[in-house]
């Protein structure tokens, strides 16, 4: 397991919460907003994403395997083992792709992505950035710029970033695990019917949401995280609340962390596509649109609905 982003040496001004208390003061000047338009130059500069590091906790040493809930939790403990870092980087791209993303959102999509990887059920922090040589507190309605931005979290919380689980290889299922398998496709098949963004039929995948290889310990943790039920003490990745039906096509990019789906309200998510252009079998040369049935060039597309900003629904809620 590793962290969203690998750790990167940012060192913002110190005493970022006594900062944030000031914005309160009466005397306050409201911060100078920034103008709504953004320049080519703007569009190309960067927009960070960064937590400072005391304020999350990482395995000392990263077991291969969780195979207890102790070890599942150890992260979300406060402790001493932090990065060394003075901040850890979780997100970093142009103010162009940010905006894609965003989409007419502004602010509050990355108020929403900063809870979601840091503290998704308790959303204890603020969204800061750093602008006029101090930090000021983001409001859903400002523009995104390109600009420094900081997760702050109240003195003495610590919390558990959400992980990306590394594909090594091609896992080796057990006979017993291939009857599992065999088991949540059958429930699964009663539950969905059909692929929940396309409406496929068949052939489908059961897409798994938390990665088997993290194992049942860790998913009974990110299960209460992301819920805040106790879960069942007898809880495994063979239950079926831990995936959903997609097709073929889509299963390939969702299993690759390329496509995800982002709650907006309750049964109703909306996807983003994270293709990288650079990878082989992308069309990196290509003006491609990508589709729940595919990419294809401009020239050839039917007229399939496109991916990213799509919203979709379980099929029976």
């Amino acid at each position: 397991m590793c962290l969203l982003s690998p750790a990167i040496s940012i060192h913002p001004p110190s005493g970022l919460s006594k900062k944030i208390r000031k914005l309160f003061k009466k005397d306050k000047k409201p911060p100078k907003k920034e103008g709504l338009g953004a320049t080519a130059m703007d569009l190309s500069s960067p927009l960070t994403l960064n937590i400072y590091s005391h304020c999350i906790r990482l395995y000392p040493t990263v077991p291969s395997t969780v195979s207890d809930d102790n070890l599942a939790i150890l992260p979300l403990t406060s402790g001493i083992d932090s990065p060394d870092t003075t901040s850890t980087c979780l997100l970093r791209g142009s103010l162009a792709d940010f905006l894609q993303y965003s989409r007419q959102e502004a602010s509050k999509w990355l108020i929403d992505i900063a809870h979601d990887i840091c503290d998704p059920l308790n959303r204890r922090g603020s969204l800061v950035v750093y602008k006029e040589q101090q930090w000021i507190l983001v409001a859903n309605t400002d523009p995104l710029t390109a600009s420094m931005y900081c997760y702050d979290l109240p003195p003495g919380v610590t919390v558990s970033l959400s992980k990306i689980s590394q594909r090594a290889g091609k896992s080796v299922t057990s006979s017993a695990a291939s009857a599992d398998e065999n088991t949540l496709a059958n429930r699964l098949k009663g539950r969905d019917g059909k692929c929940w963004m396309s409406g496929i039929i068949a052939p489908l995948a059961n897409s798994h949401i938390v990665p088997k290889r993290m194992g049942d310990d860790t998913a009974r943790i990110i299960f209460q995280t992301f819920t805040s039920i106790p879960p069942p003490p007898n809880l495994t990745l063979s239950d079926e609340i831990f995936c959903l039906s997609l097709s073929l096509t889509l299963d390939t990019w969702f299993d690759e962390y390329e496509l995800g789906f982002r709650f907006v309200s309750p049964n109703v998510y909306e996807c983003h596509l994270f293709i990288n252009p650079d990878r082989e079998d992308s069309g990196a040369n290509e003006d491609l649109d990508w589709t729940i049935f595919g990419a294809f060039t401009k020239e050839l597309r039917v007229n399939y609905p496109i991916i990213h900003g799509r919203r979709v629904s379980p099929p029976h809620p």
